[in-house]
């Protein structure tokens, strides 16, 4: 079961890209406010997931392009700070979605 108090309905906090429907949808998911810790980010962008597999779409972790604590200001907008601890859900990076 999702827990929808994790799944912020601010959608500038996430993203779906829909085109073509013989390609997927991905679900970008972006930033959390940026004092949130690393756990719970890990918790929040798991029932971001969670929310994106429900709904048939792929899951992208974007914690590239807006500062964050785990991103170093010279790598803003060219490393995705996710990486640096965590696979990429379905090994998808925002480079193919």
């Amino acid at each position: 079961m999702i827990d929808k108090n994790l799944i912020d309905q601010n959608w500038k906090e996430h993203y779906v890209k829909k085109g073509d429907p013989k390609k997927p949808t991905y679900y970008i998911i972006r930033r959390q406010h940026e004092h949130t810790g690393l756990f719970a980010r890990y918790k929040i962008i798991g029932e971001h997931i969670r929310y994106a597999l429900t709904n048939g779409w792929l899951p992208v972790i974007d914690m590239q392009n807006y500062p964050n604590p785990y991103l170093a200001p010279d790598k803003f907008g060219k490393e995705n700070s996710w990486e640096y601890y965590f696979e990429q859900p379905l090994r998808i990076g925002l480079e193919q979605a």
